[in-house]
């Protein structure tokens, strides 16, 4: 990827921010098996007024067990979220 906001819909992982489920972008790249318990990145979360895309970024550290990973298969778009809504 040439850039952050090319990633936009194409990350694996997802987290809880600001009570939203957010697209999280690590600095690192690797699969969610050797990734760290503890790790740096991007969420990408509109606030409400922001129309300058560079602002939807920021920077977060979450714990590996906050982060939800969703497969890349187009075989299925359906991903189950009850476990953490409950």
């Amino acid at each position: 990827m040439n850039s952050i906001i090319e990633s936009i819909g194409t990350s694996q992982f997802r987290i809880m921010y600001k009570n939203t489920l957010c697209e999280f972008i690590p600095f690192i790249n690797c699969s969610f098996d050797k990734i760290p318990n503890t790790v740096k990145g991007k969420v990408v979360y509109v606030d409400i007024g922001e129309y300058n895309p560079l602002g939807w970024f920021h920077d977060v550290i979450v714990n590996k067990e906050d982060i939800i990973y969703t497969s890349k298969s187009k075989s299925s778009t359906y991903v189950n979220l009850s476990p953490i809504m409950s």
